[in-house]
């Protein structure tokens, strides 16, 4: 009985792991051929039937190939769900910068193609790579424009909320101006002038954080000292129930605030920047943050 259930379970795994190469091979054949229909049948398939023990490598080919399949066909709208999921699992920043570029066009496009802002009865189709590309670069000229009014708010806000509701817009822009030009020289000077802004932004914010942290702190370590027979009694004054409530908000928009920091590394680095003023408000952000976490949990009771 044993014997004849490792058969089993070695003809299960013989069956489905060898399929796996020959599935995308013959995925591949089909797209060369025009059988775009049918590949997106295939791939449908395959990542619901094999999609656990696929490659990342392997699910950004079969998103990203889903996904051209769907522009042929004139299904923009689920074409750019397809390359926003290649864009994630995308082994490399070239891929992942291409694939973003074709949400940022296939969600903004009908299945005529793309409309202009200044001639939009006239569509610029989008099924080769030729014609994405012209269509890509109006595209960015477009969204840069309809955007100046958001991205002239960031630079003036006191806070991040417009920089974060810009994000998924700038994602775009960066992706559109990179394949359509190779570099990024009209993004550069916003992109430098926004980082700099968030960066003041909570430079101010974690000093406000730090104040009041060390506040706390130093009414939470007093020291109270009364005569007790031959010693002296001394114990913590302690934090009063306001106190207490106070360094919570503190700790909270604290451990917010280096989520964001992280987060903001992350994305500096996918603008093609290193994050380093990112990492060292991180560290800043980290200290204040230990100093926090210790008022918190000094013990008030008597020595």
């Amino acid at each position: 009985m044993k014997w004849s259930m490792c058969f089993i379970l070695v003809l299960s795994a013989t069956s489905i792991l060898p399929a796996q190469p020959a599935a995308l091979d013959q995925i591949r054949r089909d797209y060369a051929d025009q059988k775009y229909q049918a590949v997106v049948t295939r791939i449908s398939s395959t990542l619901a039937d094999s999609g656990a023990t696929l490659t990342p490598a392997q699910r950004y080919e079969l998103f990203f190939t889903r996904g051209e399949c769907l522009v042929q066909l004139g299904q923009m709208q689920y074409a750019s769900r397809d390359f926003l999921d290649a864009a994630r699992l995308a082994p490399d920043r070239d891929k992942a910068i291409e694939a973003r570029a074709n949400v940022a066009i296939t969600k903004r496009s009908a299945a005529s193609g793309y409309r202009p802002r200044r001639d939009a009865n006239n569509p610029m189709p989008i099924k080769t790579s030729e014609q994405r590309r012209k269509a890509m670069a109006v595209a960015f000229d477009d969204l840069l424009t309809e955007n100046k009014a958001r991205i002239d708010t960031v630079l003036r806000a006191d806070n991040l909320l417009p920089l974060r509701n810009l994000m998924q817009t700038l994602y775009d822009l960066y992706a559109l101006e990179i394949m359509t030009t190779g570099k990024s020289e009209q993004l550069d000077p916003l992109f430098e002038a926004m980082g700099d802004k968030a960066i003041d932004v909570v430079t101010k914010s974690a000093a406000k954080l730090a104040d009041q942290t060390e506040y706390l702190h130093g009414r939470a370590s007093r020291l109270r000292v009364s005569e007790s027979g031959y010693a002296a009694t001394v114990n913590y004054g302690g934090l009063s129930s306001n106190d207490r409530r106070e360094l919570r908000g503190v700790i909270e928009d604290l451990e917010q605030m280096q989520s964001v920091s992280q987060i903001a590394v992350t994305i500096a680095r996918d603008f093609g920047r290193t994050g380093q003023r990112w990492l060292s408000m991180t560290e800043q952000v980290n200290g204040i943050l230990q100093l926090a976490r210790e008022t918190a949990a000094i013990d008030y009771t008597e020595d």
